[in-house]
């Protein structure tokens, strides 16, 4: 779907939400603000609202991405998560240098709301097959979407000027 980045939030809170999946977490109560830089913030160093209910946000190790672990939000790694917010605020024409972001980062206890100079159209977009770097992930279909299919696989590397014919067993 489409939707709009207006604002990038550095050491955000978090309050977990009146859903049934709460009721499984440990340490988290529906309504209970969760302090930036809490052990038991799932949201990581930055969140990018773009349109309720809906997140963009760090915190997840490496190994969960690609995993049905989510309640509406993309989740990316602490690194990933850095990176978008540095081109977003680029796109957006925010004059906000990366020791501005390390600054903002430092206190991992005090919020900072950037608004962003104009807003940026956010596409997400269910791949499961993707080619980066040079190389092949191919993730599990967790919304059962009939994704990873020959077909898709071909038109992913073709994209990329290569051919399921040249892959090698590496």
């Amino acid at each position: 779907g489409l939707r709009k980045a207006q604002t990038v939030i550095f050491n955000p809170s978090w309050t977990p939400p009146d859903s049934p999946w709460v009721a499984n977490m440990k340490n988290a109560t529906p309504g209970e603000r969760i302090e930036p830089g809490s052990k038991d913030n799932p949201l990581g160093p930055i969140k990018i609202p773009i349109g309720l209910p809906s997140l963009i946000h760090g915190g997840k190790s490496p190994a969960r991405i690609g995993k049905f672990a989510s309640h509406g939000c993309v989740g990316l790694t602490t690194a990933q998560v850095k990176d978008f917010a540095a081109l977003l605020m680029q796109a957006a024409n925010n004059q906000v240098s990366q020791s501005d972001i390390d600054q903002y980062l430092a206190d991992k206890t005090k919020t900072k709301s950037v608004k962003l100079d104009k807003v940026i159209p956010v596409e997400l977009r269910y791949e499961t097959i993707v080619l980066e770097d040079g190389k092949l992930h191919i993730y599990r279909d967790v919304y059962a979407q009939h994704t990873n299919t020959e077909e898709n696989l071909r038109r992913v590397l073709e994209a990329q000027g290569g051919r399921l014919e040249d892959l090698s067993p590496e």
